[in-house]
């Protein structure tokens, strides 16, 4: 009704976020199984993506490179979402110029990392520290990071799950999955 309503004004950009965040929901409510694919998993961010871009517009610049043979693999769903949730918010609060994200995969030896690479101030140490503790609060302070690593470990087993790393003008959360 809103996008109908959106259409009939001719707003189209606003029709438009209305759609995807349509999409972008049902995509969330309608997973009922314990895993799904690399590709429906990226197709949530995408939708997010696609709303912030029409906030931000030029400030926001998203590059994604996932190979066929990793959009193929399971994944809990909404695991990429959060993580890219994190870098909007936190990067977009402290900076003035441009978040730029990439999102891309890499094969390791019988595990295969999906990366999400931001050029924000990445997190506190304490939250790299204390990711396993079970005091974590919410609000920024890690509890999305521990739900899906959580979520990740107990599908496929202690050695996989989400690693942090700090780069000289960056953060990568990095998921790592089975190759399956």
């Amino acid at each position: 009704t809103i996008s109908w309503r959106a259409y009939a004004n001719k707003d189209l950009e606003t029709a438009d976020m209305i759609e995807t965040l349509g999409r972008m929901m049902r995509r969330i409510t309608d997973s009922k199984e314990l895993l799904t694919s690399v590709e429906n998993d990226l197709r949530i961010a995408e939708d997010y993506l696609k709303i912030q871009q029409q906030r931000f517009g030029k400030r926001l610049k998203v590059d994604i490179k996932i190979s066929n043979s990793t959009m193929c693999l399971s994944i809990p769903p909404i695991s990429i979402q959060p993580l890219v949730e994190n870098s909007v918010t936190y990067v977009m609060d402290a900076i003035v110029s441009c978040c730029e994200i990439r999102i891309f995969d890499r094969i390791e030896k019988n595990a295969v990392e999906i990366i999400v690479e931001d050029n924000g101030p990445g997190c506190e140490e304490d939250i790299l520290e204390n990711l396993h503790c079970e005091d974590l609060g919410s609000g920024g302070s890690g509890i999305a990071l521990r739900n899906i690593h959580t979520r990740l470990q107990y599908a496929f087993s202690q050695d996989y799950g989400i690693r942090l790393k700090r780069l000289e003008n960056g953060m990568q959360v990095i998921i790592r999955i089975p190759e399956q």
